[in-house]
């Protein structure tokens, strides 16, 4: 996951494709969104914050969706190279955990969005009408 980031931010920067202050989400490629208050949600898009990093806490960060700008996003998730990860990992219980760890780094604030979105991890599809959901309080 961590290498994959890192090339993705490197194409990124090295072509300009996002500037700093763009808003990027970052979202596990089986999450589900089940219930979603819209117009607090789109709130967050309008008063984005500097320095602030939107997850859904379940007793701690998660990674399976954060919205944030493409700044904070690089300065939480991208780890430069197998030393600098090594050194991160030693500091973590895992993966979700980078989120608390480096937002204490560079003093980014953690906002729940807990009361604005419901997550869940689709764990089978049929179809629209037959979905297997694993849903976290």
């Amino acid at each position: 996951m961590f290498y994959g980031i890192r090339k993705m931010v490197e194409y990124i920067d090295k072509n300009s494709l996002i500037h700093e202050n763009d808003i990027v989400l970052r979202i596990r490629t089986d999450f589900y969104i089940e219930d979603c208050d819209v117009k607090t949600f789109n709130n967050i898009f309008v008063n984005m914050e500097d320095d602030a990093i939107f997850n859904r806490l379940r007793g701690h960060t998660c990674d399976w969706f954060s919205i944030s700008t493409y700044k904070t996003f690089k300065k939480i998730w991208y780890i430069r190279d197998d030393i600098q990860y090594n050194d991160i990992i030693d500091n973590l219980f895992n993966a979700e955990s980078i989120v608390s760890y480096r937002s204490k780094i560079y003093n980014i604030n953690i906002i729940d969005i807990r009361n604005i979105i419901t997550l869940c991890i689709c764990r089978e599809f049929a179809d629209e009408n037959n979905i297997k959901l694993q849903k976290f309080q």
